[in-house]
């Protein structure tokens, strides 16, 4: 829950300046993105303000938290583990560090 609400507060910030999608040009990315020269340029940390978000980042320490605890039961579904990584992904995106966001995917 606490995942979920930081990816709503920081999509929300986001929002506020976004182009309309039909502004927006296309973009080819490479087969690592982690090699991406558009991914990782300083282009993707310096258009997001949200990158040190205080209640953000207090809802992600949450969720970290009360995932580690959860985890130490054996009866804990798999698929909670999991949807929880993919909202820290979703997370680290908004806040514009992608190079986290990548290490969880591996």
């Amino acid at each position: 829950m606490h995942a979920m609400v930081a990816v709503g507060h920081l999509n929300r910030r986001r929002d506020v300046g976004m182009k309309p999608l039909t502004q927006l040009k296309p973009v080819t990315v490479t087969a690592d993105p982690l090699h991406d020269p558009i991914i990782m340029s300083g282009l993707v940390k310096s258009h997001n303000s949200d990158h040190n978000d205080p209640f953000a980042l207090a809802q992600y320490n949450k969720a970290i938290t009360l995932l580690s605890q959860r985890l130490t039961d054996p009866e804990v579904a798999t698929e909670v583990a999991l949807l929880a990584c993919i909202l820290f992904v979703c997370i680290e995106f908004l806040r514009g560090d992608v190079e986290p966001a990548f290490r969880v995917c591996r």
